[in-house]
């Protein structure tokens, strides 16, 4: 269906600009003192980015899973588990 593929494309091409900023930073990046540091040019522009690309890449990932992806248990394991039973009043 094209509106799927269009957001995986959008999620696809988002992950390539992190790893592209990632190998930027790490391959531009110089010795400081005994350290090795990162091109600090192109870890201002990747701070400054990611609070948008984070919030942004879940809604997508929710909207793909029908807004229920993270709200599912795991396994019927899951209702086992005493700490996630509700209270019974």
């Amino acid at each position: 269906m094209p509106p799927i593929r269009e957001q995986l494309g959008y999620l696809a091409a988002h992950v390539s600009m992190v790893q592209a900023m990632m190998a930027g930073m790490e391959a531009e990046g110089s010795m400081r003192g005994e350290y090795w540091g990162c091109r600090q040019a192109l870890h201002v522009f990747s701070s400054g980015a990611d609070p948008d690309l984070y919030p942004r890449v879940i809604n997508t990932l929710r909207d793909l899973a029908g807004g229920a992806l993270i709200m599912l248990p795991s396994s019927i394991h899951d209702f086992n588990d005493p700490s996630s039973r509700g209270s019974s009043a």
